[in-house]
């Protein structure tokens, strides 16, 4: 079974938060059935016999691509188009979401995004684990409060560029309020237990 988890630590006031994330979307379940159904014949992006045939999926902007690599979540600090994302859209959660409600972008004025990352597997009894994390700074003069999160992950498409799909998204039990001059980090913890 796959579990996961988000947790959050906000540095003013300081406090820790924890709450099981429940909302892998379809888009999740779609990359994966991607993957299983992958079969190879020649391509044009890469070596011969190397190309993966995968099944399209929705991305951030509705569109429906195929992915021809592996995903990746860890982006640099500023970069808001995939890692941990978070918004402050209230909307519930649906299992057919493809974008959060309301996206709080990167602003060096406002709330930075610093780079996502992403742990080794953490062996544990019966399972393991790894981390996506990525922390937030509040550069402005007043609260930022952030009320939903989500992971989008990075592939490279069949139309050959970057392209983006959000495999998770939860509303927070409670919003995160981070203080001018605070920060706040978040972890999506993904585990799999036996």
């Amino acid at each position: 079974m796959i579990k996961a988890y988000i947790v959050v630590n906000v540095s003013k006031p300081k406090q820790i938060r924890r709450q099981l994330a429940r909302s892998f979307t379809r888009r999740m379940l779609e990359l994966l059935q991607s993957y299983y159904a992958a079969t190879d014949f020649t391509d044009t992006y890469t070596a011969p016999s190397h190309k993966i045939t995968l099944l399209a999926i929705k991305t951030i902007d509705g569109s429906n691509r195929a992915p021809r690599s592996t995903m990746a979540t860890q982006s640099g600090g500023g970069d808001d188009r995939f890692g941990i994302v978070v918004g402050d859209g209230v909307a519930a959660v649906t299992w057919d979401d493809y974008n959060l409600v309301r996206k709080i972008p990167h602003s060096a004025t406002g709330l930075s995004y610093g780079p996502s990352s992403l742990t080794a597997i953490i062996d544990e009894p019966n399972g393991g684990s790894f981390r996506i994390i990525r922390t937030f700074t509040n550069n402005s003069s007043s609260n930022i409060s952030i009320t939903e999160v989500g992971l989008i992950v990075r592939f490279h498409s069949d139309a050959g560029v970057n392209t983006f799909a959000l495999i998770a998204r939860d509303q927070l039990s409670t919003p995160v309020v981070i203080a001018p001059g605070g920060t706040a980090t978040f972890r999506y913890i993904i585990r799999v237990v036996m």
